[in-house]
């Protein structure tokens, strides 16, 4: 979000749990905020169970989207400042959001000017992104770099 001089449309993908979009609704240029997730109990339950969590599904600036991300992206041109992905790790269901098809749809659904900022995960080599940048997955991007830092999780045993 400050990457962004004036992010006033955002899209998070993903983030049922409201986490990211609390954070999002935080910033007063935010006139728009849209979660989108193909999951709706994990938006229901986190309501129920982590009000604090989810406080930002209460503000007035968000919509609430059900759906694949995928499908939500194929109708968006030129749209929103910021799009945030808060996606499981890329394996199984989320693997398609670590591919050049989604990254092509985030690149339109964009602005001129926009950012987009995706999660990777602990155990995915730090090769397999800069491979793409070389191979030319984000060829036609005016800049694009990679950013990594150790975050906190959990580990349930």
């Amino acid at each position: 979000m400050n990457s962004h001089p004036n992010p006033k449309s955002v899209l998070v993908i993903g983030g049922g749990d409201g986490g990211v979009l609390r954070e999002v609704v935080k910033h007063d240029t935010v006139e728009t905020a849209i979660l989108c997730d193909i999951d709706e109990a994990v938006i229901r339950v986190s309501k129920k169970y982590l009000p604090g969590m989810s406080i930002g599904f209460q503000h007035p600036s968000v919509q609430t989207h059900i759906g694949d991300g995928f499908k939500f992206l194929e109708d968006r041109k030129n749209e929103f400042d910021v799009i945030i992905t808060d996606s499981s790790d890329p394996e199984g269901p989320a693997e398609t959001l670590f591919q050049k098809p989604y990254f092509e749809l985030l690149f339109g659904a964009l602005k001129d000017g926009g950012v987009i900022t995706t999660q990777g995960c602990a155990h995915c080599p730090l090769s397999s992104l800069v491979s793409m940048s070389v191979t030319g997955m984000l060829t036609g991007w005016l800049q694009h770099f990679t950013y990594t830092a150790q975050v906190a999780d959990f580990l349930i045993l």
